[in-house]
């Protein structure tokens, strides 16, 4: 399943919030995933892209939903976004990506 998501770095781990009772609430519990983020640069013909692999798993931890709650972590979706999920990488891969330089015309 590959699902949109507004995330942020607490603690070295991505966090990010859904509904408890979706799909995506429901398939998280303990479950081994992958978190993707890219990023382009249109006037340098750069961009990149970074993988993180590991567990994902409800916060449950009082003191920790505390500190996520003062976060700017906010949901787009509308609903109850009410569960927030951490991702304890066990994996982080990424790389840089350039465009060879090209002609304007290249195109033909």
């Amino acid at each position: 399943m590959i699902m949109p998501v507004n995330y942020l770095i607490h603690a070295e781990r991505v966090v990010f919030r859904t509904d408890p009772n979706s799909k995506l609430g429901s398939a998280l519990q303990s479950a081994t995933v992958a978190f993707e983020i890219d990023g382009i640069d249109d006037r340098e013909r750069t961009g990149w892209s970074v993988v993180v692999t590991g567990t994902a798993q409800a916060v449950v931890d009082p003191d920790e939903l505390d500190d996520l709650r003062q976060t700017p972590l906010l949901p787009w979706a509308p609903g109850d976004r009410t569960q927030y999920v951490r991702i304890t990488p066990e994996l982080v891969t990424g790389r840089c990506i350039s465009v060879a330089d090209l002609p304007s015309n290249w195109w033909g």
